[in-house]
């Protein structure tokens, strides 16, 4: 057993709840410049770097026009990062019988580098489990956020318990049925209402542990 800040980690597992210092952020792939944009920015200062990005989006087109309460911006008008460590999704992955034999990159980014900037914290509800896959054909229903999930500055305190349950049952359904998961469904998103210079942030791997 060790402790990384307020976190305990007991044989590789996350446990109890806990106080996080960082958000994290997948590097997207390709990366064009040292800033993260929200995707409505980029359009219109990136466009090969937006196409690349609503990808994402095929079979959930309706999330491009979601408004977030309170923040009273669109989804596409903030940044999203996970408050839950890559690598416990990592484990949570691998637990669910998924191959993951290529690296995938984050940025940490320090919370109080953040708090400068309009933010929330938005606590997603559980994972569909759908024996359908969605696609461009079949749309995912259209999500209407509840304004008491959505937390503002003051409101935020950055505690939470260990990796939903119930992400862990969508992983484990989603592969029993041979498909992709979303990585992020079900699980805890810091919204940021503006670009952030990665320049000086450190990048780590979702196979470490933390250290």
């Amino acid at each position: 057993m060790r402790n990384a800040g307020n976190t305990t980690w007991c044989e590789g597992k996350m446990s109890e709840t806990r106080r996080v210092q960082y958000v994290y952020h997948l590097v997207p792939n390709p990366m064009f410049g040292t800033k993260l944009y929200p995707m409505n920015t980029l359009r219109s200062i990136h466009s090969e770097a937006y196409n690349c990005a609503v990808q994402k989006y095929q079979w959930r087109t309706s999330f491009l026009e979601m408004i977030i309460p309170r923040l009273n911006c669109h989804w596409n008008d903030v940044l999203h990062f996970t408050v839950i460590h890559p690598h416990e999704i990592y484990r949570e992955l691998r637990d669910a019988g998924y191959e993951l034999g290529k690296p995938a990159i984050f940025f940490e980014v320090p919370i109080e580098q953040l708090m400068i900037s309009p933010h929330a914290v938005y606590h997603t509800p559980p994972p569909l489990l759908e024996e359908r896959p969605f696609s461009k054909e079949n749309q995912a229903p259209e999500l209407v956020i509840n304004p008491n999930m959505v937390q503002l500055r003051g409101e935020i305190d950055f505690t939470y318990p260990p990796f939903p349950p119930t992400t862990q049952a969508y992983f484990r359904f989603e592969r029993h049925h041979g498909r992709s998961p979303l990585l992020f469904n079900g699980l805890p998103h810091f919204l940021l209402c503006a670009p952030l210079e990665t320049s000086g942030l450190r990048r780590i791997d979702w196979r470490d542990e933390p250290k």
